[in-house]
């Protein structure tokens, strides 16, 4: 058995399906996941979807409702094909990283161009 162990949601499911199969992989170890380069249609959309992991990691806090959103896409996933995906996921504070919540930056204060 092939298990890939580090791989974040795609979408569509059935393309990340269909791409394991390619690849002769059984099971994947399912993170969520913000950004969705594979949504783009052309360079600007590309370009969109990086931005959100930009701004993770470059300390911005994850709203509520985006970190509930990419949780709701994990557990859809997990509940389609559970014969192939396992889940991971962590638990942390959300909310402004300069309080300890939030990306890369957690802990840290925010630079001024993020505040």
């Amino acid at each position: 058995m092939i298990i890939d162990a580090h791989s974040h949601v795609q979408d569509p499911v059935h393309d990340h399906i269909a791409a394991l199969d390619e690849a002769g992989v059984d099971r994947v170890v399912l993170f969520l996941s913000r950004p969705h380069p594979e949504r783009a249609t052309d360079l600007a959309g590309f370009r969109r979807e990086m931005s959100v992991l930009d701004h993770v990691i470059g300390g911005e806090a994850v709203p509520p409702e985006a970190y509930r959103a990419a949780w709701r896409e994990l557990d859809a996933a997990l509940a389609a094909h559970p014969d192939r995906f396992i889940g991971f996921g962590g638990a942390g504070p959300v909310g402004r990283a300069d309080r300890g919540g939030g990306g890369a930056g957690r802990g840290r204060p925010l630079p001024a161009r993020h505040r």
